[in-house]
């Protein structure tokens, strides 16, 4: 993270809107909690995202952070439980997650916060996400479910077609269950290309940028859109970002609809 200085210089020069801490594992920063109050002072709202760190663990951690003003807190948890562990390399990291979610749920009824969720989608994980999904939402009171897809970075790139799902494989299994369909209101997508989803987009002005689509929106756009088996057509092809180039050349261009003018 930067340092207290610089977000002090960053909110003189209005560099930024609201105050998200993140990067590796924001919890091990002796100052975290200096850098809550700051924000809070700056900015009011306040978000820290965690893959889960045994400091959650301490006695009243969670609520110190609640007392000093987060007003949001998203755990990047990734599933089945091995994943998560040897995805950040901490053999515990599963655990650890499920009984802050826990404690946190329980401190709903004193703090006013936000508790999200963030998974990545694979092919190991799809067909079974619904069910923990509901799981999730239910029994720790999450208020968002974030769901995206894998970037074409870093190990990612080597291995993308053993790891990536298609869009339509999660959409069917959603789809077919009907307990989940009842909270898509508290779902969120990200990183979905606007080809994929929009039938009547004509313009490249927003086919290389990710963007968080809210459940509902997500639903009727995948069902709604017109499939053509033609994006190595697509004149635009040429300016879409590597993540959408390579699902084109891996999966074929059965699920996006190009763009031809």
């Amino acid at each position: 993270m930067v340092s207290i200085e610089k977000l002090e210089l960053m909110y003189k020069n209005n560099f930024i809107e609201k105050l998200v801490l993140t990067s590796w594992e924001p919890l091990l920063n002796k100052d975290i909690l200096k850098y809550i109050e700051m924000g809070v002072k700056y900015w009011s709202k306040v978000a820290l995202v965690t893959s889960g760190d045994e400091i959650l663990l301490r006695e009243s951690f969670l609520e110190k952070l609640l007392k000093v003003g987060l007003s949001e807190i998203m755990f990047s948890l990734e599933w089945p439980e091995k994943i998560h562990d040897y995805l950040v390399q901490y053999k515990w990291a599963y655990k650890i997650i499920m009984k802050s979610l826990y404690e946190l749920s329980l401190l709903k009824k004193k703090y006013n916060f936000s508790l999200v969720v963030n998974t990545n989608i694979n092919l190991i994980n799809y067909k079974f996400l619904p069910k923990f999904i509901i799981k999730i939402l239910v029994y720790f009171k999450v208020d968002i479910y974030h769901l995206q897809w894998l970037e074409y970075l870093w190990n990612a790139v080597k291995n993308f077609s053993r790891l990536f799902a298609p869009y339509s494989k999660l959409l069917y299994y959603i789809n077919n269950d009907s307990e989940l369909l009842k909270y898509k209101d508290k779902l969120k997508f990200g990183r979905v290309p606007y080809c994929v989803l929009n039938k009547n987009l004509h313009s490249c002005v927003t086919l290389t940028n990710y963007d968080i689509f809210d459940g509902e929106d997500f639903f009727n756009y995948m069902n709604e859109k017109v499939v053509l088996p033609q994006c190595e057509k697509c004149t635009k092809l040429g300016e879409c970002e590597l993540f959408y180039k390579y699902y084109v050349e891996k999966f074929g261009g059965w699920e996006a609809k190009p763009i031809l003018n």
